[in-house]
């Protein structure tokens, strides 16, 4: 589903509402897509499976809190009480965001009840991890997977500024097909070099200190 509508861009750009608008509605798919891409998530839930193979776990120090760094740095760390904590907490990392889960299987095909484990990062209302307590393993047999049926994404739709900044990339695009918006990179070693703006310096700017940009996976 778009984050914005046909109608809503027509009002954005005040242009004649009885023109043919198929390369408009391409650049609102556009603009949604470079976002999403941008930020690593999508900002609508959908409801799906999603299944882990055991490379997807991750060892955690006992005691530890997960902790974003920074305000847009892109990427997570652990803060541990202890500077040298004993390793045996094991954390399933999960590719996309999680909102709820309705089921989730270990790799023997058992279910693990709510109560087996805890959804991370704690106080929030969208998680990267899930942490099993004590009492659970996680379960690869041979050819196993874990999957997760629940709700995926990083809110259940678009806020306001979501739907703006998509707006005014869908604007920047569609102005910009017949006349390329360009920037000019010195190199004096070989003169000037004319090459693509991409995407607005503000919608960057906005994603990045709204806090929109997904922190990734230490590797």
């Amino acid at each position: 589903m778009s984050y914005v509508t046909l109608q809503d861009m027509i009002s954005y750009l005040n242009i004649d509402t009885t023109g043919d608008y198929d390369e408009l509605e391409d650049m609102i798919g556009a603009a949604q897509q470079e976002i999403e891409n941008y930020c690593k998530r999508s900002f609508e839930g959908t409801t799906g499976t999603r299944y882990f193979r055991e490379d997807s776990i991750i060892v955690l120090p006992v005691g530890s809190q997960y902790r974003p760094i920074g305000s847009y740095a892109g990427r997570f760390s652990w803060d541990a009480r202890d500077v040298n904590p004993p390793y045996g907490h094991t954390a399933l990392w999960l590719d996309k965001e999680l909102l709820s889960i309705s089921t989730l299987t270990n790799g023997d095909g058992t279910v693990l009840s709510s109560t087996s484990y805890w959804l991370e990062p704690r106080n929030s209302t969208k998680y990267d991890c899930i942490r099993l307590r004590s009492d659970a393993s996680w379960i690869f047999n041979t050819d196993g997977e874990v999957s997760i049926a629940g709700t995926w994404g990083f809110s259940t739709g678009p806020d306001a500024t979501i739907k703006q900044l998509t707006k005014e990339e869908a604007a920047y695009l569609y102005k910009s097909r017949d006349n390329p918006i360009s920037e000019v990179t010195a190199v004096p070693e070989l003169g000037q070099m004319i090459i693509p703006k991409g995407m607005p310096v503000h919608v960057k700017m906005a994603l990045d200190q709204g806090g929109y940009v997904r922190a990734v996976r230490f590797t």
